[in-house]
């Protein structure tokens, strides 16, 4: 293929270029330092008003060649969307081939416009038509940066302007006098400039509006008007006074601007770290001078020389016929698109791997299907278990406050005693990294008068804590509390300063509210270290009861109190907005690795976030938060972990009162909020919950106390009734629902809930302590001689009911080396096993657990319905297993024991019990027959459900609950 000789290029289009191509990479140099400083904002949002309007519109200007729209030109924009692109992904996270990464949409939207121009060109005011259309479709949010079709529509405009630019009509005005295009020129100038300005200031414009993403607002269309004017009447003004002249570096600038455009990107995220921290005008400096420096580097001949050689090269991927033999050459820029297609093989399989299930960390194959109703929970990882017991973990806890009869029978002889409070919850706090609390009212002192009401009791409530409530708070753990809340200034200006006195007397760290504008001024920000990781801390409160709010807004003459956060609209929320990015701008400058805000707001005794939680969460999180942690409703609502291109967010909307005495209204359902941090990146990695149930003795304080600890602490249970076992069970559900979605039983409770940003993962049942007897039984030796052992079976194999934990999990943490599959399927008999034996994996062990629904169901249709059809059925499923290999191992576990409680049996008690029985002795005697193991673990379950309460082990009349019940299955297939 012969090297096309470069034409005689104008040195003004080459100079505009070249101003256009060092504003793009000065603007990608400050663009994630957009909170730093408003200036930093405003210079990056006017350069993008227009600078790639006006080099669309030069683009245009040059496409009108038959050549620019050749097969050949058109495939070397393709094949360069294809390299860099990817590329970019490789580097910088990979969403997907067909969403362009960054500014490589120019690639495909210049092929889009080269392919169609010449068409569209031939209809009368296409221009206009085409901005009509880019304005329209800003109403189309579902229109996406998916192919840049967004980008493609909204900057058409500008191209087709150019395109139809005469050549003769340009020449023509280049022909005027320099003197008479500025004239022209700089009026418009300033013009535009008063308009962008005005636009700016009126339409508050989004990175993603001048880049022509949808509406957030209908108003937002006649900001985009606005936006063409602007970027119009700055390609005019840019025209009018670009010089002609060849300008050393500018020229060669624009002549080299591709490969400019190309390869500046990556190098600008780079920098990013190098920049943060950095001040508004040492930024800017260091960005005008790299961004020369980059345009040199990247900008010069040599570079141009061997890419477009290399842009060559890769098209001959798609040479014609006639060009076979140079086709066939090996060339780096082949070998590149060959390992990048390479890659996408790779990846494409490796996701089918993961998506198969073929977990081999975790040694497990699950095949099931279960009911609408039913949920079959994802399990923690061995893996993941590993990495959240080496994180750094923050704890946070609800509102800590005192009501009346709180702060009454804190009194002891010696004055007051709040440790009750906190005794059973204290270690989960004490172990916590770092523990914060809200502080949530103040310590006013005795003379001020203590707490008023117990709230809704008919009293006025004002809220006021005996010093040693701090004390004890300290002691539970805490390392940090916040002040910013609604109870702040309850006993006056004083009472809310007297409380900080304290904190710092008892050594007990705080934010959220100051002393006087200087100290707000100073510690607004709180910057904590502990254990290598650095947290910038920001606190915000919705008001202060009995204040008007706007005393505490900016101007107001309590600003400096604290920190405030409410409306989702109008002039003072646009103010709280700018204040609230400010304080992120200045936490960014202390280089943290983590922002962490705990916002005091929300509706009462609400579940769910309202929307005024809503709008400043998600402020908070596009400023830039790591970690938000909301209080203030009195009860549980969500907890949510999100993913996004930057980072991982961790948010909880409120985690319920820690304990008070006010029980009505979930008032003694909470829970503690565990946030788990890489030491080494230092980022989010997931969360947890601790429930808990506020509970008090008629002789004692209310205290907090981990649900896990009421069903499994035997001492704690002698101090607890029904009444509270009960109420836990309520809490309980009331937590696992509004996290989760649904209701779980109060039986399989964990210490903690784990989740990541798929949601909630079941920890697994923890193994047994095997005994020398049950190292010995038939299961356990078979096991010990296998590499890979499939269970098969129904409900109880599957964990349909409770979770996903099959009855034998306890036993896979004494066997770590083995691989389990499990192929199950609540409801089903054994027919329809035989039925779908093709789902069974080859292993060196079956355990096989099928025949309880055969003898309760009694359908003809699905049910083996004699003990002669049901041995018949498990032989065929026999014959299979050992079709795969004649010499596996199966051992068969007799039908399930089902209680009398059971409402899908149509027998009695009595006659299903008695072919149960039948069943079981029919398996055994074939089981014989056939040289195959046999377990009936049945008289050790009905032993244990004699002796003890049923709900201590089943959810219902089969079913083993996630804790005691599969143990106790275990346990029963061990016994023999």
């Amino acid at each position: 293929m012969q090297k096309i000789q470069r034409q005689t290029r104008s040195c003004y289009w080459d100079n505009l270029k070249g101003f256009l191509i060092v504003l793009v990479v000065f603007a990608h140099l400050l663009f994630d330092h957009q909170q730093n400083a408003p200036v930093i904002d405003g210079i990056v949002d006017y350069i993008y008003m227009f600078h790639m309007p006006a080099f669309v519109f030069v683009s245009g200007y040059f496409g009108k060649s038959e050549r620019s729209r050749s097969f050949e030109s058109i495939m070397k924009l393709l094949f360069l969307y294809f390299v860099f692109n990817s590329l970019m992904g490789f580097l910088f996270d990979f969403d997907s081939l067909l969403i362009p990464r960054y500014s490589f949409w120019y690639l495909l939207a210049l092929t889009a416009w080269r392919l169609s121009a010449h068409h569209l060109a031939k209809f009368k005011d296409i221009t206009l038509t085409l901005l009509i259309i880019a304005v329209i479709a800003g109403f189309y949010t579902d229109i996406d940066n998916t192919f840049a079709v967004a980008r493609i529509i909204g900057f058409y405009p500008y191209y087709m302007a150019g395109y139809l630019l005469e050549k003769e009509k340009n020449e023509l005005f280049l022909q005027q006098s320099t003197l008479r295009r500025l004239g022209n020129g700089i009026p418009v100038g300033v013009a535009t400039a008063v308009l962008a300005y005005a636009s700016y200031q009126f339409f508050c414009y989004s990175d993603e509006s001048l880049q022509m993403s949808g509406y957030e607002d209908p108003m937002d269309s006649m900001g985009r008007i606005a936006l063409f004017l602007i970027a119009f009447g700055m390609i005019r003004f840019l025209r009018c006074i670009c010089p002609e002249k060849k300008i050393p570096l500018l020229t060669k600038f624009g002549r080299n601007s591709m490969w400019i455009f190309v390869f500046h990107r990556p190098v600008t995220l780079w920098l990013n770290d190098w920049f943060a921290g950095k001040k508004a005008n040492s930024l800017i400096f260091y960005a005008v001078l790299l961004s020369i420096l980059l345009c040199v580097l990247l900008g010069n001949d040599i570079i141009a020389k061997y890419m477009d050689r290399f842009l060559e090269d890769g098209i001959q991927v798609f040479a014609k016929a006639g060009e076979e033999q140079e086709n066939k050459k090996i060339n780096i820029a082949k070998i590149v698109a060959f390992c990048i297609a390479l890659w996408f093989v790779v990846m494409a399989l490796i996701q089918a791997y993961v998506d198969a299930g073929m977990d081999a960390e975790e040694n497990e194959t699950i095949v099931q299907t279960t009911a609408e109703e039913d949920t079959i929970w994802p399990v923690m990882s061995s893996e993941q278990k590993q990495q959240y017991e080496k994180a750094f973990r923050i704890t946070f806890a609800g509102d800590l406050i005192l009501l009346e009869d709180q702060v009454k029978r804190g009194y002891k002889e010696q004055g007051y005693d709040f440790s009750e409070v906190f005794s059973y919850a204290k270690n989960y706090i004490s172990s916590a990294d770092y523990a914060i609390g809200v502080f949530e009212g103040p310590m006013a002192g005795e003379q001020a008068g203590y707490t008023t009401s117990n709230y809704d009791d008919g009293k006025e409530l004002y809220l006021n804590f005996p010093d040693e409530f701090a004390q004890a708070v300290k002691e539970a753990g805490f390392d940090l509390v916040t002040t910013a809340n609604n109870h702040v200034l309850d006993k006056g200006v004083q009472g809310a300063i007297r409380t900080l006195d304290i904190l710092d007397r008892i050594g007990l760290d705080h934010t959220g509210s100051y002393r006087d504008a200087e100290e707000k001024k100073r510690e607004h920000i709180k910057l904590v270290e502990c254990e290598g990781i650095r947290i910038a801390v920001l606190s915000y409160t919705y008001g202060s009861n009995y204040v008007d709010d706007r005393k505490l807004t900016k101007g107001g003459n309590l600003a400096w109190l604290t920190s405030v956060a409410f409306d989702t609209q109008g002039d003072t929320f646009e103010q709280m907005k700018a204040d609230v990015g400010q304080d992120f701008k200045e936490a960014k400058a202390l280089d943290p690795d983590l922002i962490v805000v705990l916002p005091h707001l929300g509706t009462q005794f609400q579940n769910m976030p309202d929307e005024e939680q809503r709008v400043w969460f998600e402020i908070f999180k596009e400023y830039g938060a790591d970690i938000i942690l909301g209080d203030h409703p009195h009860v549980v609502e969500p907890v949510q972990i999100e993913k996004t291109k930057e980072k991982t967010v961790f948010t909880a909307y409120c985690p319920g009162n820690f304990a008070n005495i006010y029980r009505e209204n979930q008032g003694d359902t909470s829970m503690l909020v565990d946030v788990y941090i890489d030491r080494e990146s230092k980022t989010v990695i997931g969360g947890s919950v601790v429930p808990l149930y506020t509970q008090a003795m008629s002789d004692g304080n209310y205290r907090a106390i981990p649900i896990y600890e009421i069903m499994n602490d035997n001492e704690l249970r002698k101090c607890l009734s029904t009444d509270d076992l009960e109420r836990a069970k309520t809490a309980h559900g009331i937590i696992t629902e509004v996290l989760f979605g649904k209701k779980m039983d109060i039986s399989g409770v964990t210490e903690r809930y784990f989740m990541d940003q798929n949601g909630f993962m079941r920890s697994r049942t923890p193994g047994l302590g095997l005994t020398e007897q049950q190292k010995q039984s038939t299961l356990y030796k078979a096991l010990q001689k296998a590499d890979t052992v499939c269970f098969i079976g129904d409900s109880v194999t599957e964990g349909t009911k409770n979770g996903g934990c099959p009855w034998y999990e306890p036993l896979t943490e004494n066997l770590p080396d083995k691989q389990f599959y499990n192929v199950s399927k609540g409801g089903c008999t054994v027919s329809y096993m035989t039925e779908h034996v093709d789902k069974i994996p080859k292993a060196d062990l079956y355990v096989v657990a099928l025949g309880t629904n055969d003898v309760r169901y009694r359908e003809e249709d699905t049910c083996a319905m004699t003990e002669q059809d049901y041995v018949k059925e498990l032989g065929r499923l026999k014959k299979a297993l050992q079709g795969m290999d004649k010499d596996v191992a199966i051992i068969f576990i007799a039908p399930w024991y089902s209680t009398d409680a059971d409402p899908y049996c149509p027998l009695s008690y009595a006659e299903k019990t008695s072919l149960n029985e039948k069943y079981t002795e029919a398996l055994e005697t074939y089981c014989k027959q056939e040289k195959c193991g046999f377990i009936n673990a049945n008289p050790y379950i009905r032993k244990r459900l004699e002796q003890r309460p049923d709900k201590e082990y089943l959810l219902d009349h089969i079913h083993p609950n996630a804790s005691k019940g599969v143990r106790m299955y275990t346990e029963a297939v061990l016994s023999q």
